[in-house]
């Protein structure tokens, strides 16, 4: 089991994302449009972990009932791509450039909510902060979907939402 605290977007930045989702299956490639979960949405994942705190849906809650600055409301920017992953299959995705107010509300996330198992990629300083555009991409499809973003716009995402994810159970906690 792997649970996860994401960001999700403002109705504009999800539109945004989603618009690049469909420029990749309509050249034919893998993408997340193809996923159709209905918890699949464009998100910015802050933790990965094995088990967060009994409490962590709460804490949440608090701290956005209080309006914690460090957590929602805030803007960030995309700039560019960024492959992630293995030697033979990557996921494209956007880059997110980390301003210090992201890097401190993600390293508050970390550590206000996570039990056990915490995942090695969102340590601070090893946290890559990114937006999936497709997973498991081969090598060969991957100058193809480069090729079907066109050039990328540079723009600020409005990080709306946080929501607690669990792949067995799905959303336990949006707010």
């Amino acid at each position: 089991m792997t649970q996860t605290v994401e960001w999700l977007f403002d109705a504009r930045g999800e539109a945004w994302v989603r618009d690049y989702w469909d420029l990749m299956t309509s050249a034919g490639l893998a993408s997340l449009a193809l996923h159709t979960s209905p918890s699949n949405r464009p998100h910015l994942t802050a933790v990965v972990c094995r088990a967060l705190n009994d409490d962590a849906a709460d804490r949440l809650e608090s701290a956005v009932r209080r309006a914690d600055p460090r957590l929602t409301g805030r803007e960030t920017r995309v700039d560019g791509l960024v492959l992630l992953g293995g030697r033979r299959r990557r996921a494209l995705a956007l880059h997110v450039v980390p301003d210090v107010g992201l890097l401190t509300a993600q390293a508050w996330l970390r550590e206000h909510l996570v039990r056990s198992e915490p995942g090695e990629l969102t340590e601070p300083g090893r946290w890559t902060p990114h937006v999936s555009l497709a997973r498991r991409v081969a090598d060969d499809q991957l100058g193809p979907g480069v090729a079907a973003l066109g050039e990328l716009a540079r723009r600020p995402l409005r990080l709306a939402r946080l929501r607690v994810f669990d792949d067995e159970r799905g959303v336990l906690w949006e707010g």
